[in-house]
């Protein structure tokens, strides 16, 4: 899942999505991986370019995990 952030007030509103969910999900940008719940690691990124979401869940629960970031952000 791919999403993008402009500005700080963005980046706080993904960290509390991800933080919704109960799996580790990693913020992937060209210049580098980080804990997307983690707003610090959020804006220490590259956040010009998509920042992709990568959950580590099971595949039962991906589609329900991405409707809570999607819902809220």
């Amino acid at each position: 899942m791919f999403v993008r952030v402009d500005n700080m007030t963005e980046a706080r509103k993904l960290s509390e999505a991800v933080s919704l969910c109960d799996c580790q999900i990693d913020a992937v940008t060209v210049a580098g991986v980080g804990n997307a719940k983690n707003f610090l690691d959020i804006i220490n990124l590259d956040i010009r370019n998509d920042i992709e979401l990568k959950f580590h869940c099971a595949d039962k629960d991906l589609l329900k995990y991405e409707t809570i970031v999607l819902d809220r952000y």
